[in-house]
């Protein structure tokens, strides 16, 4: 890496100012705000990391009784621990994001290189990621979106390697990866069947020997997980990686839909909901957490399906807003402008309105800059097929669509928002810069033939 780095000159630019741009970012929030490192999920996460240095146990409770959780993953508690071997503070945990942000334009680069072994195509995806906004922001809170997008990244390139050279040690480096993925956010549930499938892919025509590396790939994911799932089994007698989905099935499709049909607040949709579920299931919520999350995602599936014209608008709006939306609110929130909300996100009827006459100068005209952005990029992007079939590299083409897809329809109506897009947004940005490498080719051409 460090040989890499001073071989190339623009990449070292680049990464550096990637590191100043966010490092500007932290002093700023550290001097006028430092409460502005915190939102709503993170005093949960610094919590459990707290409880566990403490008493080793893992839970969100402030006070005794402990109760074990299960709704959260490990890996970023344990993070968060980690980085407390410097100092019990926030600052080693914003300083070891901002590197892992920074090292993900670093293999945003590295996988461009890989698939297209050209230089410009590869500075330009890292020149996209080195200034992403979301990325940018969410470095710099106490929550998932870095390492997370850190890891999948690190996997999909040594995944990537593997289709290249048949590697056994680069699968099972990928497998590993995934499986910390897991540990880190539960949404990635996919991944081990999406990376198994594409395994077959790459390989059809040695379909054993493929899928016999596509069990690999299973095998090594569910050994990397397997002690949380355990814990699991021990705690509760059951093995299961999180339930917080079943939990967001109901506060948020559910319940968005059942505000809208009997007309009342979301708010006071999820009570219903909650007071609801809580009286039907037989049993303890907090000794059977599993048991009670099947039984509320369930009853929200009944409302989904009872009305599936709403549930079609809602995903579309979701789909729309996960990639259109511009990070916001955050950036005024992180730098005290406006107070803390429930999830760092106010949330009002006019959206234009409360950019242009409640956000702070700055936050409008980096709304306008990442509007921007987006649009060259997603312009951009069209073009893209154009060099993955030069390259005769159709395949991986379709793996970045499809893997953009997943995250895209997996996240949450109603708060959907940039900071679902942060871990594809290296993908995307290869994409872009592969689709502004075709246009530069095509408009040489057009300029010799005249």
């Amino acid at each position: 890496m460090i040989q890499t780095l001073f071989k190339q000159k623009k990449l070292l630019w680049i990464l550096l100012l990637a590191a100043v741009v966010r490092l500007v970012y932290f002093l700023a929030i550290a001097i006028t705000h430092p409460d502005g490192f915190y939102v709503y999920d993170s005093y949960g996460y610094w919590q459990l990391a707290e409880n566990v240095r403490t008493s080793g146990i893992f839970s969100q409770s402030f006070a005794a009784p402990l109760i074990p959780d299960y709704y959260r993953t490990p890996l970023y508690p344990l993070f968060i621990l980690f980085a407390e071997l410097i100092q019990t503070d926030t600052l080693p945990v914003i300083v070891l994001q901002i590197v892992l942000s920074v090292a993900t334009v670093y293999y945003t680069y590295q996988l461009a290189l890989l698939l297209f072994q050209h230089n410009t195509i590869a500075l330009i995806a890292a020149l996209i990621m080195a200034f992403d906004v979301p990325s940018i922001v969410f470095s710099n809170l106490i929550l998932t979106e870095t390492l997370f997008s850190a890891l999948l990244i690190v996997a999909v390139f040594y995944f990537v390697k593997y289709t290249k050279t048949s590697s056994i040690k680069n699968l099972i480096l990928s497998s590993i990866l995934i499986g910390l993925a897991l540990l880190c956010r539960p949404i990635g549930i996919f991944l081990p069947f999406f990376f198994a499938l594409f395994t077959v892919v790459f390989f059809w025509k040695k379909k054993g020997k493929a899928v016999l590396h596509a069990l690999l790939s299973l095998a090594v994911v569910l050994l990397t997980i397997s002690p949380w799932l355990v814990r699991n089994k021990l705690e509760f007698n059951r093995y299961f990686l999180s339930v917080i989905s079943a939990h967001n099935f109901q506060n948020f499709q559910a319940a968005v839909i059942y505000a809208e049909v009997l007309e009342i607040p979301i708010s006071d949709a999820r009570y219903t909901l909650r007071w609801k579920t809580f009286q039907e299931f037989e049993g303890d919520p907090n000794s059977q957490p599993y048991e009670y999350a099947k039984h509320i995602q369930n009853d929200a599936f009944s409302i989904l399906f009872e009305y599936p014209k709403i549930l079609l608008k809602n995903h579309a709006e979701q789909l729309l807003h996960f990639f259109i939306k511009p990070t916001r609110n955050y950036i005024d929130v992180q730098l005290g402008y406006v107070k803390n909300t429930y999830d760092g996100i106010t949330k009002k009827p006019s959206i234009i309105n409360h950019l242009l006459t409640k956000s702070s100068k700055l936050t409008i005209g980096l709304v306008g800059y990442q509007l921007i952005v987006l649009a060259l990029i997603y312009m951009s992007s069209l073009f893209s097929i154009v060099i993955f079939k030069q390259n005769k590299m159709v395949v991986y083409f379709f793996f970045f669509i499809l893997l953009i897809a997943c995250f895209a329809n997996l996240t949450i109506p109603n708060v959907t928002e940039a900071r679902f897009r942060i871990p594809i947004m290296p993908f995307i940005a290869i994409l872009s810069a592969s689709g502004v490498f075709a246009l530069r080719n095509k408009l040489k051409n057009k300029a010799q033939t005249k």
